[in-house]
């Protein structure tokens, strides 16, 4: 869902996360909800299994994980800013349209549920 930045008219907004992006206003309520675009863009995972430990009986893997190559990265367009998660975000550092969400707000149970702003990786 493309949003537009209230004092400029010229910038667009695209949720690229899984899931919807939701910014609390100063009184903590739901102030604005981006849907997210069809496909997220997303960081490769490369998983392999080094080791594995016993918990309460429990053979449990110990992987090690890298990232590779961005996935579904479109092409950089003036005026049109991607929110991404911050691996996202970390591995296309080169990128100055990409922003994550930041100051995350959790509800009484831990679970984030949105977010009071947008960050940028520093270059």
């Amino acid at each position: 869902m493309r949003r537009r930045i209230a004092d400029q008219d010229n910038v667009v907004i695209l949720n690229y996360t899984p899931h919807a992006i939701v910014f609390f206003g100063s009184e903590g309520l739901d102030a604005v909800r981006i849907k997210p675009e069809k496909t997220p863009i997303r960081v490769e995972e490369i998983r392999e299994t080094s080791d594995h430990i016993m918990i309460d009986n429990h053979r449990v893997p110990i992987n090690t994980k890298s990232f590779g190559e961005v996935v579904g990265l479109p092409d950089k367009k003036e005026g049109v800013y991607l929110i991404v998660s911050m691996v996202v975000a970390e591995a296309a550092r080169h990128r100055d349209d990409l922003l994550f969400p930041d100051k995350v707000v959790r509800d009484e149970h831990g679970v984030i549920v949105g977010c009071d702003a947008l960050a940028k990786v520093v270059v």
